[in-house]
């Protein structure tokens, strides 16, 4: 052993060691995936459903700390598909610890649309769903490849339960909310955004009993939308354009 080494903590030294320019250089890939939605009661394809894909990097003590490393959004069309591309081989940000990782279920795909609550898993979905790797204990394969890809999901209808509605909001509200990567974020989500933002919107109008569950917290797009012509400011010169920008362009 180095002799300038040899009265360090035996800790210390391996975290010097995963520290190393080549630890550092670890690349991940993903492979492109796909699926369908549709109406659990009529089969029919759901068009317009809000669709978001997440590569998290976990590190710290038993992968408490995260980073929403990749996110996608897309919306499915008249046949209820919808796509995500490959991309990749990435190098992992240096700014991260060395330990960081994608754990066995990424991608986390969650989708959205008002009016909707609950998934009906089928059979096969259930079966891939046991067998997935929770969580790799090191850096895992590589290059990723979704366990439900090609799979039909069925979103149930919340006609006549507002409660229900209200709840898949504030689910996919706390989704959102939960992300945390580059200041420039909501470029990636901002369709998820504005039908988080328009559902919110619609559900105090019209359920403001079932809506009462949104009286905690600030809702996901607060965060980029608050803070005023400084904040904003910030936003044109790091981003090129506001989150304010970016929703809006979702209207059009």
């Amino acid at each position: 052993m180095d002799a300038s080494l040899r009265f360090l903590p035996y800790s210390l030294i391996a975290s010097l060691c995963l520290a190393s320019p080549q630890a550092r250089a670890a690349t991940y890939a993903a492979k492109a995936s796909h699926g369908w939605i549709v109406d659990a009661s009529t089969r029919e394809p759901l068009a317009g459903v809000v669709v978001v894909a997440q590569w998290a990097l976990v590190y710290g003590l038993e992968g408490g700390s995260a980073y929403s490393w990749v996110v996608r959004e897309t919306v499915t069309g008249a046949d209820g598909r919808f796509d995500f591309a490959a991309w990749g081989p990435t190098p992992m940000p240096a700014f991260l610890p060395p330990e960081a990782r994608l754990k066995g279920h990424d991608p986390r795909i969650v989708y959205f649309k008002d009016g909707y609550a609950g998934t009906q898993n089928s059979q096969s979905q259930v079966d891939k769903e046991y067998a997935r790797p929770v969580e790799y204990p090191t850096a895992g394969p590589r290059v990723r490849e979704w366990f439900l890809n090609g799979e039909t999901f069925a979103y149930r209808s919340a006609a006549g339960d507002p409660d229900r509605a209200a709840a898949e909001v504030h689910s996919f509200d706390l989704f959102l909310t939960s992300l945390r990567g580059s200041p420039c974020l909501y470029l990636e989500i901002p369709r998820a955004l504005q039908a988080l933002r328009k559902a919110r919107e619609r559900l105090q109008a019209e359920e403001p009993k079932a809506s009462e569950r949104f009286r905690y917290g600030r809702p996901a797009y607060d965060k980029w939308l608050i803070g005023g012509a400084a904040a904003e400011a910030e936003q044109k010169k790091a981003c090129g354009t506001t989150a304010r920008e970016a929703l809006e362009r979702t209207e059009r």
